[in-house]
């Protein structure tokens, strides 16, 4: 298993699109209430979790919800954050926008999927990222990596650069948690859950 520095992930806080169940991929939308709040409780664990942020990088997806989280959830902290566009979340191509209910109209395998079927089904939706192309992405992102860095991004950026991290198999990916407005920390090589309070 290749060893990075520390990394606490961020996954983005619930958007509008997440509420109504629509495929959002580099698509966007912005964050409800409940995001902004998710948003807060991050920045609120970090800062009680970070004692020198000049020791610190933060790298944000460049997409609008990430964007707009790392806005709120970072406020008050002394480090510009770098924009990093292989952050942004995997393309669904046909998919973006639409709701998860009229995908599974069309594509009748997934209205009672398992985890691993409704994961790998990211990567087979029509004129998107296959897996191959998106974790070819995500992998020099880790590789870049100089010390410890918060990173926010999205759930299947989040699901490969993690299980990258961790050294998993693509099997086991589909196994790790997800969760809008989630901190997943990695240090040493293990990951820790940190849900906001």
């Amino acid at each position: 298993m290749a060893h990075f520095p520390e990394v606490y992930f961020l996954r983005h806080g619930q958007t509008k699109w997440n509420f109504e169940g629509r495929f959002q991929g580099q698509m966007d939308s912005p964050l409800t209430a409940l995001g902004r709040r998710q948003a807060e409780d991050q920045g609120q664990l970090l800062r009680a979790l970070i004692a020198d942020w000049r020791a610190v990088d933060v790298w944000v997806s460049p997409l609008g919800r990430t964007r707009e989280t790392a806005e709120i959830a970072l406020r008050d902290v002394p480090v510009a954050p770098k924009i990093v566009p292989e952050l942004a979340e995997i393309s669904v191509g046909g998919w973006e926008g639409v709701r998860r209910g009229e995908i599974e109209e069309l594509e009748p395998r997934f209205a009672n999927p398992s985890q691993r079927e409704r994961f790998e089904g990211y990567f087979n939706s029509p004129g998107g990222e296959s897996y191959d192309a998106f974790s070819a992405r995500i992998r020099p992102v880790l590789e870049t990596l100089q010390r410890p860095t918060v990173i926010v991004a999205h759930g299947i950026v989040g699901r490969v650069l993690r299980g990258l991290w961790l050294g998993l198999e693509r099997g086991q990916l589909a196994g790790l948690l997800g969760g809008q407005g989630c901190i997943f920390h990695l240090k040493d090589g293990r990951e820790e859950v940190l849900w906001p309070s």
